[in-house]
């Protein structure tokens, strides 16, 4: 990925890391981090260090969040993972959670908030959130009912919808592949989580077909969901009932949009700055979302930065240039890229051809160097 949002952090390890990415130090993507998430005492996430009980305390700690040097505020609306929290009952009352709305305005920045309760997710809409990570639409224990009146808010809103459904699925995954040592109890448990992840694409599928601002997210970090599958959550709308085009779009031209990078991300055009890298796929990826099918990826200036569009191959396959739009463009050597022939780009002395590299080799070890660019 070419930009990581990072929405819970201990101390300042990720704000940290994003400074010695930013300096050159180290490589890795653009990050964007929030710090540690704000909570409630004992709340879900506790020991990343954000505790606030009273909306004076959401205060002391967003503006000290800010001078720590935070891009965005997180704010967790009810339980979790953490032991001893619950994700059907809400954390903050409606004056708390409007005191950090204010706070970020104040600081022109986002608050994006965890919220898995339906009475916490329609508290944040009602603040005036920019975004809902997960929106599960939770009553009780297991108990998933989709709110129409409150997905028709959150569209009225325009407020960002973060999935997350790959951090169920691989959850999921991982459990029936250890099914024989599990416990009855501990069955029952995961057949539980089942029933819910089903009920949230379901829910994805109705917010998508109502026009909300779905976007592609993981929720990695944690042992049983990983960094570095990103495609999931968009195969997993497929599933859902999106179509591959849709699927695409909420992680990269909408998911643009979210982090506040739409002039820079997610689309590949003119005036974009700076010019975002095309990835080949030796695929066709509006008619499906191939795992591992990428063909060449070009880095024109310091970030990796795909996008969406097709154009045809000499085989007659399609390779996928990643952009939902395309017009001239200018690399960083000012030379202008119109019209790719089919299996090349010819970026002035040089003429780059697809190869059979797949994502991960063409990610870690890519084939053209910055001092190529």
């Amino acid at each position: 990925m070419t930009t990581l949002q990072d929405l819970g952090s201990r101390g300042r390890v990720v704000l940290d890391l994003r400074d010695a990415v930013n300096a050159g130090l180290i490589c890795g993507p653009r990050i964007l981090a929030s710090g540690p998430p704000i909570t409630i005492s004992g709340g879900h996430m506790h020991y990343l260090g954000g505790e606030a009980d009273t909306a004076d305390e959401v205060r002391r700690i967003a503006r000290s969040h800010w001078r720590m040097g935070a891009d965005v505020f997180k704010m967790v609306l009810n339980g979790g993972g953490t032991p001893r929290t619950h994700p059907w009952i809400p954390a903050y009352s409606q004056p708390e959670i409007d005191a950090a709305v204010a706070e970020a305005r104040d600081h022109e920045t986002q608050l994006i908030v965890h919220a898995n309760s339906s009475e916490a997710i329609r508290r944040g809409v009602m603040a005036g959130v920019s975004a809902v990570e997960h929106c599960t639409f939770l009553r009780g224990p297991g108990d998933v009912l989709f709110d129409a009146r409150l997905a028709e808010e959150i569209v009225h809103r325009g407020v960002y919808v973060e999935h997350t459904l790959q951090a169920g699925y691989r959850s999921l995954q991982r459990a029936r592949e250890q099914w024989s040592e599990l416990s009855l109890s501990e069955r029952v448990q995961w057949d539980a989580r089942q029933r819910v992840l089903d009920a949230q694409m379901n829910n994805c599928a109705q917010l998508l077909n109502m026009g909300a601002l779905v976007v592609a997210s993981t929720d990695a970090g944690w042992s049983l969901n990983r960094f570095g599958e990103y495609w999931i959550g968009m195969e997993l709308l497929v599933r859902a009932g999106a179509t591959p085009l849709e699927a695409l779009t909420t992680g990269t031209r909408i998911a643009a949009k979210a982090v506040g990078l739409a002039d820079k991300l997610g689309t590949l055009g003119q005036g974009k700055s700076p010019i975002s890298p095309l990835l080949v796929a030796a695929a066709r990826p509006i008619i499906s979302l191939p795992e591992s099918s990428v063909s060449l990826l070009m880095r024109w200036q310091n970030w990796w930065e795909p996008c969406i569009v097709t154009m045809p191959g000499r085989t007659g396959r399609h390779y996928a240039l990643l952009a939902m739009n395309f017009g001239t463009l200018r690399t960083a050597r000012g030379h202008s890229v119109k019209s790719p022939k089919p299996s090349a780009l010819n970026l002035g002395s040089r003429s780059i051809r697809s190869t059979s590299s797949r994502w991960p080799e063409a990610f870690r070890r890519p084939e053209y160097s910055r001092s190529d660019r």
